[in-house]
């Protein structure tokens, strides 16, 4: 039962329409460090026993620009560092990418840190297009809180590209997703010192299979989400993020539908 939650638990790690900026603002060999804390509660029911647990994360990833063109840009990124402590039916779990003696249920992990992936976006800034080193690929088969923190059709997590005449009280909404069912709609609350600040509401979906013991398991969710956004007006470059998510939806294994309810909040920063 454990690894069911764990792996339901990765699962949830994984979040400009017209006259907006473009891409081709962005310089190849820009680099960007990713600082991320994320807390998430995550409530489930499976044959009568209802179960509730907590799991803190931090990360950092770096980002560096490789390609930059009018119609695409490439990213590569890579994970350094990654801490995560879980509290699952009584039992604590802790992993920490720095350390030796971490928990055997997330010792996988520790070989995901520093592997590369290859990010493609459209001239929007939306993913269409991830390749991986061959090891972090084999491990991400049963494990996806391996994945990257962009996942294909999702906007790159570090742009936000803002329409052309910003201005406060402006509001634009970008639709994505692989069946375009995704969306955030960003409203200017105040532009100060060149950094406009964005006040963020979205809806969103999962719909994703992982495994847990040679069992594919369903992950079927919608939610909303709300936030705050800092982005540098001149580059469209993010400066911060904090967001609350919300999803209700199921987890489907061995023809068992299990009812879930997840609320995350996460703190980012970028340099």
């Amino acid at each position: 039962m454990n690894k069911k939650i764990l792996c339901i638990a990765a699962t949830m790690l994984l979040l400009v329409q017209a006259n907006a900026q473009s891409i081709k603002t962005f310089v190849e060999g820009k680099t960007i460090t990713k600082l991320t804390k994320t807390d998430m509660t995550i409530s489930s029911e499976m044959m009568g026993q209802t179960m509730e647990q907590q799991m803190q994360t931090t990360n950092t990833i770096e980002m560096k620009v490789v390609a930059a063109r009018d119609k695409e840009m490439k990213v590569q990124q890579k994970t350094t560092k990654m801490t995560m402590n879980m509290s699952v039916m009584g039992q604590e779990i802790d992993f920490d990418s720095e350390k030796t003696d971490n928990d055997e249920k997330l010792s996988s992990m520790k070989d995901a840190i520093n592997k590369v992936a290859i990010i493609t976006t459209d001239e929007k800034g939306i993913v269409t297009d991830m390749k991986y080193d061959k090891e972090l690929e084999a491990l991400m088969q049963g494990n996806a809180a391996l994945t990257s923190t962009s996942a294909k059709g999702m906007p790159l997590d570090f742009i936000v590209l803002l329409p052309t005449d910003v201005a406060i009280g402006k509001t634009w909404t970008q639709v994505f997703g692989t069946e375009g069912k995704d969306s955030y709609t960003y409203t200017v609350k105040s532009i100060d010192n060149g950094v406009a600040q964005l006040e963020l509401t979205g809806k969103l979906t999962v719909n994703a299979t992982s495994q847990a013991n040679g069992m594919d398991m369903l992950t079927k969710l919608s939610g909303k989400v709300a936030g705050l956004v800092s982005v540098d007006a001149k580059t469209n470059l993010v400066k911060s993020r904090t967001s609350k998510t919300e999803f209700t939806g199921t987890v489907e294994v061995m023809g068992q539908s299990m009812p879930m309810q997840t609320t995350m909040t996460t703190e980012e920063t970028y340099k």
